[in-house]
């Protein structure tokens, strides 16, 4: 009975484990790394949204999924906008108010999961003053680190994801799903094999 109830926990344990990492992943973006789909000097939100999906479009569907604005001296904290924005968070670092890099984390419970999917990086008054990556294959919910926009001039003023469909999934990530369900088919083989 003890040699039962110890597989049946173990199980358990490595099931859990696996579904708890089967998500946790970071990719890493840099003003070269990887190569950027476009990259311009127009300062104004307008005309750079008319680029990606205005009247000049590269993608005529795409929409402001998410938008995290650097504060200001009045208001430090991080403005976020957009369709997800109580499922993402962003964290300005080196200086919150002037900072070369960020945090992107997944909050859920839902997240994106669309193609395309572009992110938008903007400083404003420097050359280039955006860079725009395709990271269609994002998964939605591994963290995305920016490091090293205009670290000699310059700040992100605002990070911004676009995406061509209004989709979202709640819960956890179907890999996550499969791999607890074989963990249970597997308890209930185990129960099977120790009778």
């Amino acid at each position: 009975m003890v040699g039962k109830a110890k597989f049946g926990v173990i199980a358990l344990l490595l099931a859990l484990g696996f579904a708890s990492n089967a998500s946790a992943g970071t990719i890493f973006i840099t003003p070269i790394s990887p190569v950027p789909l476009l990259y311009g000097n127009e300062t104004g939100q307008a005309q750079i949204d008319d680029i990606i999906i205005g009247e000049f479009g590269l993608c005529p569907t795409c929409f402001n999924a998410y938008k995290a604005d650097v504060g200001d001296a009045q208001n430090p904290n991080t403005i976020e906008s957009g369709l997800f924005a109580d499922d993402y968070s962003t964290q300005f670092t080196n200086d919150p108010l002037d900072p070369q890099d960020a945090t992107i984390t997944c909050d859920g419970p839902d997240y994106i999961d669309t193609d395309p999917i572009y992110l938008l990086v903007k400083d404003g008054a420097q050359i280039p003053a955006w860079y725009l990556f395709d990271i269609s294959d994002w998964n939605g919910t591994d963290t995305i680190e920016l490091t090293g926009f205009w670290p000699t001039e310059g700040a992100i003023s605002h990070v911004q994801i676009y995406t061509g469909e209004e989709e979202q999934h709640n819960g956890p990530e179907p890999s996550s799903l499969l791999l607890l369900g074989t963990a249970l088919v597997a308890l209930g083989l185990g129960r099977r094999w120790f009778r």
